[in-house]
C-alpha cells in the first residue's frame, strides 16, 4: 500500500486488547513506514514506556489492567509531552472530554470508516513529536553555544588582562628569545641570557639549576656571585622550589641536606618573597630544571614580572628540549650509519658466502636434470646429498644473518622462563653427538651435581650451547676430544666447552666475538663458517646478563666459557626449604 502520509517514520506504541484490530493497525502503520510495538493491555504498555522511547502512543480506552485514560494520565505525569491518540467504540462525549482534559492529542472512534483518517491522525502526532524534539535540540544547542560564547568572552577578558601585563616587557622578551634561539649548546644559551635578564628584571643575581635525569641531581649552570649568606639561602630556596613543584626525587645526599630547613645556615640573610622568584623549566611531562632571580629591596617583583619570568622559562625550556633533541638526533644518525654499514657488510658477506653453495647446487641439479639416465644410484644419491648439505648451509647462514639483524636492531625480546640448565645442556649435547661420531671425535659431558635453575630463553640459550659444541667439533681433528662441563654457586652457573682442536692464535682472540670475524684456524673436516655464530652467542649471553670468554693455546685446543645468573629464591622459598 502506498503511504498516505509521506512516510515520515517514527516509533509507535500500540495498545489494543482486540487481536484483530491490533494486528490490522500494526500492519497498516508498518506499511506506512512506522516502527510499531504492539501490546494487548495497559500494564504492558506502561512497562514498554519505561524501557523504550516512542514518538507517540495509540491506545484503546477500554483495556484490561489499566484503561486508556489511566495510561494517558501516566504518560502525562511520567513521560512528558508524548502525543497520545485514544481509540474507542463508545462515542461518549464524557470520554472525549476526559481525554482532552488530560491532554490527548486526538480521539478516534471505532469502527474506522476511513483508514486515511487514522493514518493522518498518526502522522500529525508523530510530526508533532518530531517537531517537539527538534525544538528541544535547538534550545539545548542554543544553550551550549551561549555557554561557549560566555567562556570565549571570559577567556578573551583573561587574555587581554595578560596582554596588559606583558606589554611593558614584550620588546625585551622578543630580544631575549632571539638570543635563546640563536645557540644550540645549553651552556651558551644560558650564558647569553645574562644581559637580557639584568635588563628586564633589574636583578642583583640570577641562576639556573638543570636536572640530569640520568644521575638525578641538580647542576648549577649559572649563579651570580653574592655574599655567602645570601648565596646559600638563594640556592636553598631554588632547590626547595624545584623539589616541591616537580616532585622529582633527588638522590644526591648533599642536595637532600640543603632542602631540609635545619641545614640552612643560621647566618643566612632573610630573603622575602617579593625579592625572589623562580619558574620551573618544563616541556610537557619532562622537567629540565629551574630558573630563579633575586633583586635587592628596591626592586620588588610585580605580577607582570612574575609572568614575564614564566614566559622566559617556557622559551628556555623549549631551547633546552631542542638542544637535547639535536643531541639525540646526532646519536640516532650515528646509530643509523652504523646500521647502514652493518647492512652493507651483511649483504656483502651473504652474497659471498651464498655464491659457492648456490653454484654447487646448480651444478648438481644440472647433472641430475641432464644426465640422470646415465648416472647410477650412488652417483644420484651423492648429487642429491650435496644439494641437501649446501641447502642446509645456506639456511644456517640466513638464520644467523636474521638472528644478528634482530639482535643489532634491538628488537630481540627474550622469552624467559624458569628452566633446568642441565636439561638444556643435555638436549643439545645429544643433538651434536651424531656430528661428533661422524668425525670420529670423542664427545664427553660432565654435569654431575648440576641441579641449578635459571630464568632463560630456552631457544636462545640453546643456540649458544649448540654453537659452542658445534664449533668445538668443527675445529677438532679426527681422534680428538670435546668435553662439556658445568659448575655453579649461589649466584651463577658456569658452562665450559673444551676441545683438543687447532686452537686460536693470541693475536686473533680479540676479534673472536665480533660480527663476520674469521680467524686463520680452519675447520678440520672442510666445513664452512659464517663468522656470525660467536657474535650471536655473545649477544644472547649479554642479554641474559652473563659473560662469555675464551682461553686457548694455538695448536693445543680451546676452552669456551659462559656464565648466566641463577634465579634468586624468594624469602618464602628459602624459609620453606629450611622448614621455617
Amino acid at each position: 500500500m502506498p503511504s498516505l502520509t509521506g512516510r515520515i517514520g517514527g516509533k509507535i506504541l500500540l495498545a489494543e486488547d482486540n487481536d484483530t484490530i491490533r494486528k490490522l493497525l500494526k500492519r497498516l502503520l508498518e506499511t506506512d513506514g512506522y516502527t510499531v510495538t504492539a501490546v494487548d493491555n495497559g500494564l504492558d504498555a506502561r512497562k514498554k514506556l519505561v524501557d523504550e522511547k516512542f514518538d507517540m502512543v495509540l491506545s484503546d480506552i477500554l483495556m484490561p489492567g489499566i484503561d486508556g485514560i489511566e495510561l494517558l494520565k501516566e504518560v502525562r505525569n511520567e513521560f512528558g509531552d508524548i502525543p497520545v491518540i485514544l481509540i474507542t467504540g463508545n462515542q461518549s462525549l464524557e470520554n472525549a472530554k476526559e481525554a482532552i482534559h488530560w491532554g490527548a492529542f486526538d480521539y478516534i472512534t471505532k469502527p474506522f470508516t476511513d483508514i486515511g483518517d487514522v493514518l493522518r491522525a498518526v502522522s500529525r502526532a508523530v510530526t508533532k513529536s518530531h517537531l517537539q524534539k527538534e525544538k528541544e535540540n535547538l534550545i539545548n544547542e542554543l544553550d551550549r553555544k551561549n555557554t561557549h560564547l560566555k567562556n570565549v568572552i571570559r577567556d578573551l577578558d583573561r587574555n587581554n588582562a595578560r596582554l596588559d601585563l606583558l606589554v611593558y616587557d614584550l620588546e625585551w622578551i622578543i630580544r631575549l628569545s632571539r638570543l635563546i634561539t640563536s645557540e644550540i649548546q645549553v651552556e651558551d644559551i644560558i650564558e647569553r641570557m645574562t644581559e637580557g635578564i639584568y635588563e628586564i628584571f633589574k636583578v642583583s643575581a640570577w641562576g639556573v639549576l638543570l636536572y640530569d635525569e640520568r644521575e638525578s641531581f641538580l647542576k648549577i649552570y649559572k649563579a651570580s656571585p653574592l655574599p655567602e649568606s645570601i648565596h646559600k639561602n638563594l640556592l636553598h630556596m631554588a632547590i626547595k622550589d624545584f623539589y616541591i613543584h616537580s616532585k622529582v626525587k633527588l638522590n644526591t645526599e648533599d642536595i637532600k641536606a640543603v632542602i631540609k630547613e635545619k641545614q640552612v645556615s643560621t647566618e643566612a640573610v632573610a630573603i622575602t618573597q617579593n625579592q625572589y622568584q623562580s619558574a620551573l623549566l618544563r616541556t610537557g611531562d619532562k622537567v629540565h630544571g629551574i630558573i630563579f632571580v633575586y633583586a635587592d629591596i628596591k626592586s620588588e617583583f610585580t605580577q607582570s614580572k612574575n609572568h614575564t619570568l614564566s614566559v622566559i622559562a617556557g622559551q628556555l625550556s623549549i631551547a633546552i628540549e631542542n638542544a637535547k633533541l639535536i643531541e639525540k638526533l646526532k646519536h640516532t644518525n650515528k646509530e643509523l650509519k652504523e646500521l647502514s654499514d652493518f647492512k652493507d657488510e651483511m649483504v656483502g658477506i651473504a652474497a659471498h658466502d651464498l655464491r659457492s653453495p648456490l653454484s654447487a647446487m646448480l651444478l648438481s641439479a644440472g647433472l641430475l636434470k641432464n644426465f640422470a639416465d646415465k648416472m647410477n644410484e650412488e652417483e644420484k644419491k651423492e648429487a642429491l646429498d650435496g644439494i641437501v648439505v649446501k641447502a642446509k648451509h645456506m639456511m644456517s647462514l640466513l638464520e644467523q644473518i636474521l638472528d644478528i639483524s634482530v639482535i643489532e636492531s634491538g628488537n630481540l625480546i627474550l622469552k624467559k622462563k624458569q628452566t633446568s640448565i642441565r636439561g638444556i645442556l643435555e638436549h643439545h649435547y645429544n643433538q651434536v653427538a651424531p656430528y661428533a661420531r661422524s668425525k670420529n671425535i670423542e664427545l664427553e659431558c660432565d654435569l654431575d651435581g648440576l641441579e641449578a635453575e635459571a630464568e632463560v630463553d630456552v631457544d636462545k640459550m640453546g643456540e649458544v650451547i649448540d654453537n659452542l659444541l658445534t664449533n668445538a667439533v668443527k675445529y677438532t681433528p679426527s681422534g680428538g676430544k670435546v668435553r662439556m662441563e658445568a659448575k655453579f654457586d649461589d649466584s651463577s652457573v658456569e658452562v665450559c666447552v673444551r676441545d683438543s682442536g687447532v686452537g686460536i692464535k693470541e693475536t686473533e682472540k680479540a676479534k673472536l666475538f665480533k660480527k663476520f670475524s674469521r680467524t686463520s684456524s680452519k675447520p678440520t673436516g672442510g666445513e664452512t663458517s659464517t663468522g656470525l655464530g660467536l657474535a650471536i652467542a655473545k649477544k644472547i649471553v649479554d642479554l641474559h646478563e652473563g659473560r662469555i670468554w675464551v682461553e686457548s693455546e694455538y695448536g693445543k685446543g680451546s676452552s669456551f666459557y659462559f656464565t648466566i645468573p641463577l634465579m634468586k629464591k624468594s624469602k618464602e622459598q628459602m624459609n620453606a626449604e629450611l622448614n621455617f
